[in-house]
């Protein structure tokens, strides 16, 4: 279970999907911060970078700016859960 209080519960406030890593496919929403249960590398694309790698992402919350993907290739953290405030159309 994640429990989030105060400004990180604020922060995250909107909706939320488990991610599984591809290299194919966008997310489908434009998230603003990611929940790690298990740390680790994350190859993503935000804010109109393409390809970046975060190195050693910690287990919690991490904001980062309009991220739309995350790669399955160069992605060894796990348990990705990414928070975005708008639903995305379906």
């Amino acid at each position: 279970m994640i429990t989030l209080k105060g400004a990180e519960a604020d922060a995250v406030a909107g909706f939320f999907a488990f991610v599984i890593p591809n290299d194919n496919e966008d997310l489908g929403f434009v998230a603003h911060a990611l929940y790690v249960c298990v740390p680790g590398d994350i190859k993503s694309d935000f804010a109109g970078r393409i390809g970046v790698l975060l190195r050693g992402v910690p287990v919690g919350l991490t904001r980062i700016p309009a991220l739309t993907k995350i790669y399955k290739t160069g992605t060894s953290a796990s348990g990705i859960v990414a928070f975005y405030r708008e639903k995305p159309v379906e």
